[in-house]
């Protein structure tokens, strides 16, 4: 089973080469290819839940050797949450490309940068490694940003990079704070059941959970630091723009949630407060935005940033049913944020069919059985959820 997960963190990978030896006028093959890819992913996680779990929880966990004089590892594998998510990042590439199918504009070269995003954000949410989840994440924003600027789309590459590197910068100092004070191991398991920050003064935990939440808070473009997101999705192409307004907000809530409040939850829990501040603002600033720009790309924006606020409010409270409800809204994130990006590039009727060709009944689809998947997984997969609940309030105290 650990093969499996690693196999479908590696084909998107194997599909990029395929398809960065295609031709410019290959952009069909570059399709089908990453529709083929996406899909066997997709299995391939899905088998690799069904075998048994570990005693930490995880599923297809595997382990090899990176540099073991420093204690880190390629340690992956996927709790139910993390496991869901997997499935959902797949299926929103696998989105991007069908409802852009009949786009003269699009390239092998725009479906390579597709399939890196997608590899490089699956080993982001199935790293049980500190250093290997800091190389991935670190790697995410650059990769789109080259993706967007390769087509020439220069201004809203540097407002992406700008946006994310400031947060960043804070992320790995803190990064390597927590790998010091983990006894000189990156293994993010052990981090989280032994809370290895606790040994520090309270005001270096503190000033740690804010380095790291800043890494995330970033991409998710809490306000105050959204001033990059609209200029960034109203300028990239639109695949780039869903898949992104998608992903990014939902892999950076995770891993706050992983790497921020299971391993430092005394300092979480005192700054809960703020973070239910700072999401009720992004709240109210998103929808005041969302209500200016109305039905354009740049109002699709400001409305992802007050959905994505609103998910920060569930994990804000610091409490188990608000847990529970982020089991909710981040999946839902994964499938309204695109969705809202794809409408308001091609209008407001369904019926409509731009000058490429392209219905809105994909996006509407897609956008459909992605809240229909994010509601069902509480409770379709509550023999596996109900456990991972309970272990996250004991390590949590919840």
């Amino acid at each position: 089973m650990p093969t499996l997960l690693l196999f479908s963190l590696l084909l998107p990978l194997l599909g990029l080469v395929l398809i960065a030896g295609l031709s410019h006028e290959r952009g069909g093959m570059a399709r089908w290819i990453t529709l083929f890819v996406t899909g066997l992913s997709t299995l391939l996680l899905v088998a690799a839940a069904v075998g048994p779990r570990s005693a930490a929880g995880l599923a297809a966990e595997g382990h090899l050797d990176w540099v073991p004089a420093l204690g880190i590892q390629l340690h992956w594998g996927l709790d139910p949450f993390g496991w869901w998510l997997s499935l959902l990042l797949a299926g929103l590439t696998f989105w991007t490309v069908v409802t852009a199918w009949r786009d003269p504009s699009s390239t092998p070269h725009r479906h390579a940068w597709l399939l890196a995003a997608q590899a490089i954000g699956g080993v982001c949410l199935a790293s049980q490694d500190l250093v290997l989840f800091a190389v991935a994440w670190l790697t995410l924003p650059w990769i789109l940003a080259h993706a967007v600027g390769s087509e020439g789309r220069a201004h809203a590459a540097t407002k992406l990079l700008a946006g994310l590197g400031a947060g960043q910068a804070l992320f790995l100092v803190a990064a390597v704070v927590l790998y010091l004070l983990n006894g000189n191991s990156s293994d993010l398991v052990s981090m989280a059941q032994n809370h290895p920050a606790g040994v520090a003064p309270l005001w270096m935990q503190t000033l740690a959970l804010l380095a790291l939440a800043a890494g995330f808070i970033f991409p998710m473009a809490l306000v105050p630091f959204h001033t990059w997101h609209a200029d960034a999705h109203e300028h990239s192409p639109v695949p780039f723009s869903a898949w992104m307004a998608g992903a990014l907000p939902v892999i950076a809530g995770y891993s706050l949630f992983r790497l921020g409040v299971l391993i430092m939850p005394g300092p979480a829990r005192d700054l809960a407060p703020w973070l239910l501040g700072i999401a009720a603002l992004t709240v109210g600033y998103g929808a005041l935005g969302a209500i200016a720009y109305g039905r354009t790309r740049r109002g699709a924006s400001f409305g992802a940033i007050a959905l994505t606020g609103g998910s920060m409010l569930a994990l804000g409270s610091f409490t188990l049913s608000g847990f529970q409800a982020l089991l909710w809204a981040l999946p839902a994130l994964m499938a309204v944020n695109p969705g809202l990006q794809l409408l308001a590039a091609r209008g407001r009727d369904p019926d409509r069919v731009d000058a490429a060709g392209r219905s809105l009944r994909g996006p509407l689809l897609g956008l459909a059985v992605g809240l229909l998947a994010a509601g069902l997984f509480p409770v379709v997969a509550s023999p596996i959820v109900a456990p991972y609940v309970a272990s996250v309030r004991s390590l949590t105290g919840w």
